[in-house]
């Protein structure tokens, strides 16, 4: 009578928990493996949306209004409507140096500090001469100061006053010296001469990044006029709109999630269907007694199953624990419970139906195999060949060979798997040690490791707007001080070269909107190099300088595909006159050139491109551009130097210049430090996955030891019943191990360097990343080094335990 018949229902369950309880060893480390592959892909979905979101959430605590001027009355009648999610008001009084420290001094209220993140102790300022001091500026003066006391300070007015220092702010200074001072509107009104009891008006409305500028705009105009202000005093943060629509989660973005989203699942999947079919078909002697009992093909066919599905539910739920943790780690502002519900949900589907599908087949192979055929099974397949070399040598090293050739199926699938991690993690480590952010920072620096240039950011209640730029900048230029500069340069040991640049602000409308510019001055030495760059126009320098015109760019900006401009159209360029008087002029475009095509095409780095074509969309022969103004358009110098003296050359150029108003100097290793600081989260995050990978790999090789070694016990006894001695044995299992491990790294080395190689290959030449290949030497001799441990952990494990069972035993048990 069969199973079928008795009215044992749950019998198959019993059975299913009753085997569960051998080889617990092997049953843990198979659940660690669910467990990890289920983590790591949870962790790469809720990294991926939790970014998006974390850039989403960021954008809507962002402010997208400014309304100038407003009285407090307005800004509290603003703070208190529905469609506003959070107002504040602040004030700037400008920036202005004192020795080489720059001070920005503005006014915030509460809403404005908190929504900065402002750290700081004691109070904001309310009133009077309160204000706030940074910590290390104070550490600069050497004033040792509580909130409370009165502190005697020159703010860059020239005057020095006494102020009540109302709290201290723990915000460290950005690079070049620059301090920012929290005041209080009296102070913000004595400095800049303008009335101290209005303020600007920040805020942020509701659902803006569901809006586009033009939607915005309006809205911001309505909500303006209830309240009497004009469309005057109203600006908008167009940057905010241009990030918005690039953080939206669009279906680009969704495809390449859902591609490498399915890659991990493949490997994971071969991971998982590699370790199960290993353990079970190591005990198909077992289900062929059952068949022997009278169980049906069914009921074994769900007995290695409900097995598997055992298995991969205590395996699962810590995945998805320790996937959920590690996606909050890394994006914890992008975490949401609704995304993270849904990607758990398709993790635990994928992980039963993985492991469904991976004993799928040893399941048919279990109950399709005869009582007698079960007795036989060996766990190897493949048709048994003879051979015509009678002479081998059956040595415990060629033995280990032959046990992977018996079934080069099962050989292949246990390579896979555990290369695949491999290979992920020498295509991950390969993309972080050959991104170079610091390349950014090389494109400003293309001839030299210093620059000095004009600017007219400097003086409390100066005009920021682009006429009084353009005026000062004309004023600046017209008294020839970067002459002076240049000849001072020149004179300093050390400089090995100079190199000026030359720029003229300006207005221009190509798209029929009037908006702030700049034209670089084009110097004959580059007009060769401008002619690679899919140019077209006059062939010659002379015949460029002949004629009044500009050159455009048309790579750089993306409006030009919605606003096309060609060779013979005009638009209008204001510029200021060496009287200081604007003056239109209607500019034709005679040539046009594409970098961004040239650079992909020929992978030229940024550094390689002088500043008179890199740094404007607009270029004039440097003749035809002085013509134009009436006036030298000298903007900077880039310094070369001897590297044993760059020191030294720093030091001096900080002497002569960083204390002056007008000329701001610029260091390459300050920039490429800033460049690298900036990416530093992103890097941090890439390592985490490829130590989870790591991780992944090492668990791998320790399933497959572990399997390997309990389905072969019986066949190991009789071979030491023959003669076999434990120090063959063990030679022969590190044999089989070594092949494991040696394919495993050599596929880390060459293809997942090769798979990174294409990865930087792609990013620099598609997408213009800066990159650099680089082999990730440290983290692959970590992974290596990793896995020689494990394997000669495991092979005395292995030795241990073969030597704690008796040899009689092991030759009579099932496998």
């Amino acid at each position: 009578m069969g199973l079928d018949k008795n009215n044992n229902r749950n019998v198959v369950n019993k059975i299913a928990k009753k085997d569960l309880h051998k080889n617990r060893s092997l049953n843990l480390f198979t659940c660690m493996t669910v467990a990890l592959s289920v983590a790591l892909i949870l962790t790469f979905l809720l990294y991926g949306f939790g970014s998006a979101t974390e850039k989403l959430r960021r954008m809507e605590e962002r402010s997208q209004v400014t309304y100038e001027q407003v009285t407090k009355d307005q800004l509290e009648q603003i703070k208190d409507r529905s469609d506003i999610l959070w107002a504040g008001g602040s004030m700037s009084a400008g920036s202005a140096k004192v020795g080489t420290a720059r001070l920005v001094v503005f006014y915030q209220d509460a809403v404005m500090a908190e929504k900065n993140e402002l750290k700081y102790t004691g109070e904001l300022p309310e009133e009077g001469t309160e204000l706030m001091l940074p910590r290390d500026y104070l550490e600069r003066l050497n004033i040792k100061a509580s909130p409370g006391d009165t502190v005697s300070l020159d703010l860059g007015d020239g005057q020095t006053r006494d102020y009540s220092l109302s709290g201290i702010s723990e915000a460290p200074s950005k690079g070049g010296g620059i301090y920012r001072i929290v005041a209080s509107q009296d102070v913000i009104g004595l400095l800049t001469g303008r009335p101290s009891d209005r303020v600007d008006a920040v805020v942020d409305m509701k659902n803006a990044t569901n809006m586009t500028l033009s939607e915005a705009t309006e809205k911001a105009a309505q909500i303006g006029a209830e309240y009497g202000i004009s469309e005057e005093q109203i600006k908008m943060a167009e940057s905010f709109f241009n990030q918005a629509s690039v953080s939206r989660i669009g279906t680009l973005t969704i495809v390449m999630l859902a591609a490498v989203a399915v890659l991990i699942l493949l490997s994971a999947g071969i991971v998982i269907k590699n370790i199960f079919y290993i353990s079970v078909a190591g005990k198909v002697r077992e289900y062929g007694q059952l068949r022997t009992i009278g169980a049906t093909q069914k009921q074994v066919r769900r007995l290695v199953t409900r097995e598997g599905m055992v298995l991969a539910a205590r395996g699962i739920p810590f995945g998805l624990v320790l996937g959920g943790l590690m996606g909050y780690i890394l994006v914890p502002k992008g975490w949401e419970w609704k995304t993270a519900l849904l990607c758990g949900i398709v993790c635990v589907l994928f992980g039963f139906a993985g492991v469904r599908l991976a004993v799928r087949k040893p399941a048919r192979i279990a109950a399709k195999t005869s009582p007698i055929e079960a007795a036989q099974y060996t766990g190897y397949e493949g048709k048994h060949t003879g051979t015509k070399n009678l002479t081998r040598s059956l040595n415990p090293s060629y033995l280990g060979i032959l046990n992977l050739k018996r079934s080069k199926k099962k050989t292949a699938m246990t390579m896979c798997s555990l290369v695949l991690a491999g290979i992920l993690l020498g295509t991950i480590c390969t993309f972080v040690v050959s991104y170079k952010p610091e390349q950014v920072a090389l494109s400003q620096f293309p001839n030299g490791e210093y620059q000095v240039s004009l600017t007219v950011d400097q003086g409390y209640g100066a005009d920021t707007s682009q006429s009084s730029r353009m005026k000062n900048m004309m004023e600046l230029q017209k008294s020839g001080l970067m002459a002076e500069v240049e000849e001072q340069i020149v004179n300093i040991d050390g400089v090995r070269q100079i190199r000026p640049w030359y720029l003229v602000e300006i207005k221009q409308d190509i798209f029929q909107e009037e908006r702030e510019g700049s034209i670089n001055g084009l110097e004959e030495q580059d007009f060769a190099l401008l002619k690679q760059m899919n140019y077209e126009g006059p062939q010659t320098y002379e015949e460029l300088n002949a004629q009044m015109g500009v050159i455009l760019e048309l790579g750089s900006n993306s409006r030009l595909k919605e606003h096309p401009v060609h060779i013979g159209d005009t638009f209008h360029v204001t510029y200021c006159d060496p009287s200081g008087q604007e003056t239109v002029v209607e500019m034709p475009v005679i040539a046009t050139y594409n970098q961004i095509l040239w650079q992909q095409a020929n992978k030229v780095d940024y550094g390689e491109i002088p500043l008179s074509i890199m740094g404007s969309m607009l270029l004039m022969p440097v003749s035809q551009l002085e013509q134009m103004t009436g006036t030298d358009s000298s903007y900077g110098v880039e310094i070369a130097v001897d590297p044993s003296k760059a020191q030294s050359i720093e030091n001096t150029l900080t002497d002569l210049y960083a204390e002056s108003g007008n000329l701001n100097v610029m260091s390459k290793q300050e920039n490429m430090d800033a460049a690298r600081e900036m990416m530093e989260p992103m890097k941090i995050v890439l390592n985490v996955l490829a130590a989870f990978l790591i991780l992944f790999g090492i668990i791998n090789l320790i399933n497959t030891e572990l399997t390997n070694l309990y389905s072969r016990r019986r066949e190991i006894a009789v071979l030491q019943s023959v003669g076999m001695t434990k120090r063959q044995v063990g030679k022969m299992l590190s044999q089989e191990s070594t092949v494991y491990t040696v394919v495993t790294i050599a596929f880390t080395v060459i293809v997942g360097s090769l798979m990174g190689y294409g990865l930087q290959y792609a990013m620099e030449n598609a997408l213009m990343v800066p990159m650099e290949y680089t082999f990730p030497l440290i983290p692959v001799l970590l992974y290596i080094a990793a896995l020689l441990g494990v394997q000669f952990t495991m092979n005395a494990y292995g030795s241990r335990m073969l030597a704690q069972q008796p040899l009689v035993e092991r030759i009579k048990q099932a496998e």
